[in-house]
């Protein structure tokens, strides 16, 4: 049995899957499994992921209709064989001691979190790391991923495979936006040991046009309100976690508001923002005059209370 399960959802990947692949083939802690996902790929895909299988026995293809980033991964962790899970995304990768760096803290945490790069532009200078300020509290962890300040991918850490034993732990197949902040909250949520790393570990390309970090929009926010419906349902109800989704949902109206004045009328998005204070409850009049925003930022918060 490895001790570590990779999971590769795989979809129109052809251009950077190699170098994916690569990556994990060149860690240097070597007691792994890859399960590669072949998510109906229209391009040359599957077919890279059956030839890196047939080089390596520690590759396992699957090959399925098309459905989504999320059945993927969850038809990869109905499939897993080791004691850790993680994710990468096809057309990222991996440094080469990031199992080994991980590995040593396997005996004492059940989540182990590593920070990333944004690769802006590959071969560039501009490149903009999100460093994780170490940390072994549960607590200011969970806050910091409820508030949406932290890093929210699945892929940002390795995780105890028996935390995905409870069935309300599955990526969410209606969602293409949030899944992983859904999923990284109940796990963090259910662990009992986790440890934040500053050390870099995972190279995250924002340089590929089709990554939802490019293509923001009033509906992609409007599923993090969704996601969001779906944690507070099945977190612990404690006042600190309470406040700390208070605080995402001020983002997230913000973010609703400047998507909407960008993309439609103002009269469509008075009557949208009312949809959404039915839906998802806005937040309240003191916590947004109490929050860090702008004073422009503030004005806009209220008035979209009181219409």
């Amino acid at each position: 049995m490895p001790k570590v399960s990779i999971i590769v959802p795989v979809f129109k990947a052809e251009k950077y899957l190699n170098r994916c692949i690569d990556s994990i083939l060149a860690q240097t802690f070597t007691d792994w499994e890859l399960l590669l996902i072949d998510d109906g790929s229209p391009d040359r895909s599957g077919d890279i992921c059956d030839e890196y299988a047939k080089r390596d026995n520690r590759i396992k293809v699957f090959h399925k209709e098309n459905g989504g980033v999320s059945s993927a991964r969850n038809l990869g962790l109905d499939n897993i064989g080791g004691d850790f899970v993680t994710f990468v995304d096809s057309d990222d990768w991996l440094l080469e001691n990031t199992l080994t760096l991980c590995s040593s803290y396997f005996d004492k945490y059940e989540i182990v979190r590593f920070s990333m790069v944004y690769i802006e532009s590959l071969g560039g200078d501009n490149n903009r790391k999100l460093v994780l300020p170490f940390s072994k509290s549960k607590n200011a962890i969970m806050q910091r991923i409820l508030e949406r300040n932290s890093l929210l991918g699945v892929w940002g850490g390795v995780y105890k495979a028996d935390l995905f034993n409870n069935p309300s732990i599955r990526f969410n197949s209606n969602l293409v936006m949030a899944e992983d902040w859904l999923v990284l909250s109940l796990l963090v949520n259910r662990c009992q040991s986790i440890i934040d790393l500053s050390d870099v570990c995972y190279c995250y390309n924002i340089s590929n046009e089709s990554s939802c970090s490019n293509n923001p929009s009033f509906n992609k926010v409007e599923q993090c309100f969704v996601a969001q419906k779906y944690i507070a349902k099945q977190i612990d109800n404690t006042d600190m976690y309470n406040k700390s989704m208070n605080s995402a949902k001020i983002l997230l109206f913000k973010a609703a508001i400047n998507a909407l004045l960008r993309e439609k009328k103002l009269v469509s998005t008075i009557r949208t923002i009312r949809r959404l204070k039915r839906e998802y409850v806005y937040p309240s009049f003191f916590s947004i005059c109490n929050y860090r925003l702008s004073l422009i930022e503030k004005i806009a918060l209220i008035v979209g209370r009181i219409i």
